[in-house]
């Protein structure tokens, strides 16, 4: 919650009233995108990257927010990978037109994002 307020807030857009509603919606997709970890998590893959992009689908397209659910989207999902000491590796340009695709339903699976996001990765570690 306190993410979409400062995602809103650094757009010049005027703070929205968010609720229980707006909190539930996005606690549900907290848990699908864990779920979806759990799921398909590669054993040899870090722990996180899924749930990241996972999370940026569930988010962007999951409509919690009467605006700013994009943005959400995108700032969980880096929020989730910056805790992991990973950064993605791409221009602003590429990052605006791939979370646009992924609200306009041409990326419709959370593997690709996890995918799209895997190959971009600015991580020393892996």
């Amino acid at each position: 919650m306190e993410l979409h307020a400062r995602a809103i807030l650094e757009h010049n857009k005027e703070p929205l009233e968010t609720g229980p509603a707006h909190a539930d919606c996005v606690d549900a997709k907290l848990g699908n995108a864990w779920q979806a970890e759990s799921y398909v998590a590669d054993e040899d893959a870090k722990s996180g990257i899924c749930f990241a992009g996972f999370l940026l689908v569930y988010l962007a397209v999951g409509h919690c927010f009467p605006d700013g659910n994009k943005r959400i989207g995108w700032a969980a999902a880096m929020a989730v990978l910056a805790a992991l000491g990973l950064t993605v590796k791409a221009t602003d340009d590429e990052c605006t037109d791939f979370v646009e695709r992924i609200a306009s339903g041409q990326i419709r699976e959370g593997l690709d994002a996890v995918h799209w996001i895997a190959v971009r990765l600015d991580a020393p570690d892996l």
